[in-house]
Protein backbone atom coordinates (compact mmCIF):
# COMPACT_ATOMS: atom_id res chain seq x y z
CA UNK A 1 0.00 0.00 0.00
CA UNK A 2 1.58 3.20 -1.09
CA UNK A 3 0.18 6.52 1.26
CA UNK A 4 0.15 10.18 0.02
CA UNK A 5 2.70 12.58 2.06
CA UNK A 6 -0.45 13.49 3.72
CA UNK A 7 -2.22 10.33 4.35
CA UNK A 8 1.33 9.34 5.56
CA UNK A 9 1.17 12.14 8.07
CA UNK A 10 -1.79 11.31 9.24
CA UNK A 11 -0.96 7.39 9.55
CA UNK A 12 1.58 8.50 11.49
CA UNK A 13 -0.32 10.74 14.12
CA UNK A 14 -3.02 8.08 14.28
CA UNK A 15 -0.38 5.32 15.36
CA UNK A 16 1.74 7.72 17.55
CA UNK A 17 -1.49 8.63 19.39
CA UNK A 18 -2.57 4.46 19.60
CA UNK A 19 0.93 3.80 21.33
CA UNK A 20 0.47 6.94 23.79
CA UNK A 21 -2.73 7.50 24.61
CA UNK A 22 -2.45 5.19 27.57
CA UNK A 23 -0.08 6.66 29.30
CA UNK A 24 -1.15 8.46 32.21
CA UNK A 25 1.69 8.68 34.87
CA UNK A 26 1.98 12.60 34.54
CA UNK A 27 -1.71 13.97 34.45
CA UNK A 28 -1.62 14.10 38.14
CA UNK A 29 1.00 16.67 38.19
CA UNK A 30 -0.31 18.87 35.10
CA UNK A 31 -3.77 18.89 36.63
CA UNK A 32 -1.95 20.03 39.66
CA UNK A 33 -0.22 22.58 38.33
CA UNK A 34 -3.65 23.42 36.53
CA UNK A 35 -5.22 23.84 40.52
CA UNK A 36 -1.90 25.61 41.62
CA UNK A 37 -1.83 28.32 38.85
CA UNK A 38 -5.44 28.68 37.62
CA UNK A 39 -6.71 29.83 34.07
CA UNK A 40 -6.45 30.72 31.69
CA UNK A 41 -3.76 27.87 30.20
CA UNK A 42 -1.84 27.03 27.30
CA UNK A 43 -0.27 23.77 26.40
CA UNK A 44 2.41 24.30 23.56
CA UNK A 45 2.81 21.33 21.89
CA UNK A 46 -0.42 19.75 22.53
CA UNK A 47 -0.28 16.75 19.84
CA UNK A 48 -3.43 14.73 20.05
CA UNK A 49 -4.74 16.10 23.55
CA UNK A 50 -3.03 13.37 25.97
CA UNK A 51 -2.54 16.23 28.14
CA UNK A 52 -5.05 19.09 26.83
CA UNK A 53 -8.15 16.37 27.36
CA UNK A 54 -7.67 15.69 31.07
CA UNK A 55 -7.32 19.40 31.91
CA UNK A 56 -9.74 20.79 30.48
CA UNK A 57 -12.69 18.07 31.68
CA UNK A 58 -11.85 19.69 35.32
CA UNK A 59 -13.35 23.23 33.84
CA UNK A 60 -10.29 25.38 32.75
CA UNK A 61 -10.12 27.52 30.02
CA UNK A 62 -7.74 25.72 27.73
CA UNK A 63 -5.85 26.80 24.59
CA UNK A 64 -3.60 23.82 22.75
CA UNK A 65 -1.37 24.87 20.23
CA UNK A 66 0.54 23.19 17.86
CA UNK A 67 2.06 23.21 14.27
CA UNK A 68 1.48 19.61 12.98
CA UNK A 69 -2.29 19.81 11.54
CA UNK A 70 -2.78 15.89 11.37
CA UNK A 71 -1.65 15.62 15.08
CA UNK A 72 -4.04 18.07 15.35
CA UNK A 73 -6.79 16.24 13.38
CA UNK A 74 -6.83 13.14 15.41
CA UNK A 75 -7.18 15.50 18.62
CA UNK A 76 -10.15 16.81 16.72
CA UNK A 77 -12.05 13.83 16.11
CA UNK A 78 -11.79 12.81 19.94
CA UNK A 79 -15.68 12.36 20.97
CA UNK A 80 -14.80 14.01 24.36
CA UNK A 81 -14.26 17.65 22.45
CA UNK A 82 -18.22 17.50 22.44
CA UNK A 83 -18.16 17.79 25.88
CA UNK A 84 -15.92 20.47 26.60
CA UNK A 85 -17.03 23.80 25.76
CA UNK A 86 -13.74 26.01 26.92
CA UNK A 87 -11.31 24.37 24.85
CA UNK A 88 -9.83 25.91 21.76
CA UNK A 89 -7.19 24.38 19.38
CA UNK A 90 -4.92 26.65 17.54
CA UNK A 91 -2.61 25.47 14.37
CA UNK A 92 0.72 27.43 15.26
CA UNK A 93 4.22 27.51 15.67
CA UNK A 94 5.48 27.42 19.14
CA UNK A 95 8.13 29.86 18.52
CA UNK A 96 6.10 32.49 16.64
CA UNK A 97 2.44 32.74 18.26
CA UNK A 98 0.29 35.85 19.05
CA UNK A 99 -2.26 35.65 21.10
CA UNK A 100 -4.45 38.37 22.70
CA UNK A 101 -4.65 36.55 26.01
CA UNK A 102 -2.17 36.71 29.00
CA UNK A 103 -1.71 32.80 30.81
CA UNK A 104 -1.76 31.84 34.45
CA UNK A 105 0.01 28.56 32.95
CA UNK A 106 2.05 27.87 30.18
CA UNK A 107 2.74 24.38 29.82
CA UNK A 108 5.15 22.23 27.90
CA UNK A 109 4.71 18.32 28.51
CA UNK A 110 5.62 15.21 26.76
CA UNK A 111 9.41 15.81 25.86
CA UNK A 112 8.82 18.55 23.53
CA UNK A 113 10.75 21.60 24.62
CA UNK A 114 14.57 19.41 24.40
CA UNK A 115 13.36 18.70 20.84
CA UNK A 116 13.73 22.17 19.86
CA UNK A 117 17.38 23.49 19.18
CA UNK A 118 19.11 26.37 21.26
CA UNK A 119 17.36 29.25 18.62
CA UNK A 120 14.13 27.62 18.63
CA UNK A 121 13.98 27.82 22.64
CA UNK A 122 15.06 31.50 22.76
CA UNK A 123 12.02 32.48 19.90
CA UNK A 124 9.97 29.91 22.36
CA UNK A 125 10.45 31.42 25.67
CA UNK A 126 10.40 35.10 24.44
CA UNK A 127 7.01 34.03 23.03
CA UNK A 128 5.84 32.63 26.76
CA UNK A 129 7.19 35.55 28.46
CA UNK A 130 5.03 37.79 25.82
CA UNK A 131 2.17 35.88 26.59
CA UNK A 132 2.50 35.48 30.71
CA UNK A 133 0.27 36.83 33.36
CA UNK A 134 1.16 38.44 36.07
CA UNK A 135 2.08 35.47 38.54
CA UNK A 136 1.92 33.26 35.65
CA UNK A 137 4.58 30.19 35.01
CA UNK A 138 6.26 28.37 32.62
CA UNK A 139 6.18 24.42 33.21
CA UNK A 140 8.09 22.04 30.89
CA UNK A 141 9.40 18.50 31.04
CA UNK A 142 12.05 16.62 29.63
CA UNK A 143 14.35 13.55 29.87
CA UNK A 144 17.40 14.29 32.50
CA UNK A 145 19.79 15.21 30.21
CA UNK A 146 22.16 13.71 32.79
CA UNK A 147 20.66 9.77 32.06
CA UNK A 148 20.87 10.42 28.19
CA UNK A 149 24.29 11.59 28.54
CA UNK A 150 25.10 7.72 29.99
CA UNK A 151 23.33 6.12 27.29
CA UNK A 152 25.34 4.00 25.15
CA UNK A 153 25.84 5.53 21.23
CA UNK A 154 23.55 2.94 19.77
CA UNK A 155 20.85 0.60 20.39
CA UNK A 156 19.56 -1.60 17.49
CA UNK A 157 15.71 -2.22 17.41
CA UNK A 158 14.17 -3.57 19.99
CA UNK A 159 10.59 -4.37 20.64
CA UNK A 160 8.61 -2.24 23.06
CA UNK A 161 5.02 -3.29 23.09
CA UNK A 162 1.90 -4.29 20.40
CA UNK A 163 -0.72 -2.30 20.13
CA UNK A 164 -3.88 -2.00 17.74
CA UNK A 165 -3.74 -0.92 13.86
CA UNK A 166 -6.10 2.37 14.38
CA UNK A 167 -7.20 1.49 11.23
CA UNK A 168 -7.55 -2.32 10.44
CA UNK A 169 -7.25 -3.36 13.92
CA UNK A 170 -4.13 -5.91 12.63
CA UNK A 171 -1.61 -6.14 15.52
CA UNK A 172 1.39 -3.11 15.42
CA UNK A 173 4.79 -4.15 17.02
CA UNK A 174 6.27 -0.70 18.27
CA UNK A 175 9.93 -0.96 18.12
CA UNK A 176 12.55 1.60 18.98
CA UNK A 177 16.41 2.35 18.31
CA UNK A 178 18.34 5.32 19.55
CA UNK A 179 21.80 6.89 18.05
CA UNK A 180 23.26 9.13 20.56
CA UNK A 181 26.26 11.90 18.87
CA UNK A 182 27.35 15.38 19.95
CA UNK A 183 24.62 16.86 21.67
CA UNK A 184 21.60 14.77 20.04
CA UNK A 185 19.73 12.00 21.30
CA UNK A 186 17.56 10.49 18.30
CA UNK A 187 14.96 8.10 19.11
CA UNK A 188 13.02 6.26 16.50
CA UNK A 189 10.08 4.45 17.54
CA UNK A 190 8.99 1.98 14.28
CA UNK A 191 5.47 0.77 14.01
CA UNK A 192 5.34 -2.47 12.15
CA UNK A 193 1.89 -3.37 10.60
CA UNK A 194 1.92 -7.07 11.16
CA UNK A 195 -0.57 -8.14 8.19
CA UNK A 196 -2.44 -10.68 8.00
CA UNK A 197 -0.54 -12.40 4.37
CA UNK A 198 2.99 -12.13 6.37
CA UNK A 199 3.86 -8.37 5.10
CA UNK A 200 4.92 -5.92 7.15
CA UNK A 201 4.60 -2.02 6.52
CA UNK A 202 6.50 0.18 8.57
CA UNK A 203 6.00 3.83 9.88
CA UNK A 204 8.60 5.30 11.67
CA UNK A 205 8.50 8.60 13.86
CA UNK A 206 11.95 10.13 14.72
CA UNK A 207 12.28 11.99 18.06
CA UNK A 208 15.62 14.24 18.36
CA UNK A 209 16.28 15.32 22.07
CA UNK A 210 19.05 17.96 22.77
CA UNK A 211 21.10 17.17 25.59
CA UNK A 212 21.49 20.73 26.92
CA UNK A 213 22.26 21.20 31.18
CA UNK A 214 20.95 22.92 33.73
CA UNK A 215 22.86 26.04 33.76
CA UNK A 216 22.38 26.62 30.27
CA UNK A 217 18.67 26.03 30.64
CA UNK A 218 18.90 28.65 33.59
CA UNK A 219 20.49 31.22 31.64
CA UNK A 220 17.60 30.57 28.60
CA UNK A 221 15.37 31.17 30.77
CA UNK A 222 16.64 34.06 32.50
CA UNK A 223 17.26 35.81 29.29
CA UNK A 224 13.49 35.87 28.61
CA UNK A 225 13.12 37.18 31.52
CA UNK A 226 12.03 34.36 33.45
CA UNK A 227 13.56 32.72 36.62
CA UNK A 228 13.63 29.04 37.86
CA UNK A 229 11.86 28.71 40.19
CA UNK A 230 11.39 24.89 40.84
CA UNK A 231 13.04 21.99 39.37
CA UNK A 232 11.51 19.10 39.79
CA UNK A 233 12.54 15.53 39.00
CA UNK A 234 9.83 13.44 38.52
CA UNK A 235 6.07 14.15 38.84
CA UNK A 236 5.57 13.68 42.14
CA UNK A 237 7.05 17.13 42.76
CA UNK A 238 10.01 15.44 44.20
CA UNK A 239 13.68 17.76 43.95
CA UNK A 240 15.73 17.58 40.81
CA UNK A 241 18.56 14.86 41.06
CA UNK A 242 21.37 13.88 38.63
CA UNK A 243 19.34 10.56 38.66
CA UNK A 244 16.26 11.96 38.57
CA UNK A 245 14.18 10.21 35.75
CA UNK A 246 12.90 13.19 34.32
CA UNK A 247 14.23 17.15 34.40
CA UNK A 248 10.77 19.69 34.52
CA UNK A 249 11.11 23.30 34.65
CA UNK A 250 9.04 26.11 36.22
CA UNK A 251 9.71 29.20 35.44
CA UNK A 252 7.98 32.76 36.39
CA UNK A 253 8.76 35.94 35.53
CA UNK A 254 11.50 38.07 37.34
Amino acid sequence: MVLSPDENDMLSALLFHAHHQAYREDIPFWIEMAARQGGPILELGCGTGRILIPIAQKGYQLYGLDKDYSMLEVLKKNPVLNTIRQLDVIQADAAAFHLAIQFALVIMPCNTFSTFNEKERRKILNQVSAHMASGGAFVASIPNPELLKDLSLHRDSEIDEVIQHPVTGYPVQVVNSWERHDNIFELNWHYDHLLPDGTVERVTFQINQHIVNNEKYNNEFSNAGLSLSCIYGDYDFSDYRSDSPYLILMGTMI
